[in-house]
């Protein structure tokens, strides 16, 4: 990631693989641990890596699903260097601003 961000300041990745998944089906508590991590990575393949290399990212709903559920995009930014994320964030938000976006259920 180091030579990556030596030419790009911003790496954009999905946030997640699908839209929201069923309340309980990643369960923390699930007897088959195995069962859950291969649940964590299906569902969330994009920001685990970042995670583990402690580099600043930032999810941003800048989508929608046809149900009206958020899709999120990532940010990735250089290791130590959150304050172009958080600018991006701003510039993001700003262009296309999700406070007023929610789905039926959240109204």
């Amino acid at each position: 990631m180091a030579a990556f961000h030596a030419d790009w300041d911003v790496l954009l990745t999905p946030g997640l693989a699908s839209p929201a998944v069923k309340l309980g089906w990643l369960d923390m508590m699930m007897d088959d641990l195995h069962e859950y991590w291969r649940r964590v990575f299906e569902f969330s393949p994009f920001t685990v890596w970042f995670n583990l290399t402690g580099q600043p990212g930032m999810m941003l709903p800048l989508g929608q699903s046809t149900g009206g559920l958020p899709l999120a995009v990532q940010l990735v930014g250089r290791y130590g260097d959150e304050s172009t994320i958080i600018a991006l964030g701003a510039q993001l938000e700003q262009a296309r601003p999700w406070i007023g976006r929610k789905p039926a259920l959240a109204k």
